[in-house]
């Protein structure tokens, strides 16, 4: 039982619990561990980046929010439906959203209406 079933792991393939007695944890540990951490630090920072709307891009989602179609919105601001639709995508590719409720409660959310 002694050194080869510390090295080799138990039947089932585990090795035991201590990071310092398995090679394989140590790797993990000092290895991978840093590497993935700085990838989700990463992902966070990218997630609190901020984003500025236009004035227009803002009114536009107010609205949206009110549930005005994108026709109304063009009527109340003297605007096509196409430059309404044009402000809500780009709002959405701003805010890294897929639709427009996404993007209206991203925005709230992030106090930008």
């Amino acid at each position: 039982m002694g050194a080869s079933r510390i090295w080799s792991g138990n039947r089932r393939g585990i090795c035991p619990a201590s990071p310092v007695v398995c090679w394989r944890h140590w790797m993990v540990w000092h290895l991978l561990m840093p590497f993935l951490f700085s990838q989700s630090q990463e992902k966070v920072m990218a997630d609190e980046q901020e984003v500025v709307l236009s004035e227009r891009e803002r009114q536009c989602l107010r609205w949206v929010e009110e549930g005005k179609s994108s026709w109304a919105i063009g009527v109340i601001l003297k605007v096509s439906e196409n430059t309404v639709n044009f402000h809500v995508k780009n709002a959405m590719r701003k805010l890294e959203t897929s639709s427009r409720t996404q993007c209206v409660v991203k925005a709230r959310r992030r106090c930008l209406i």
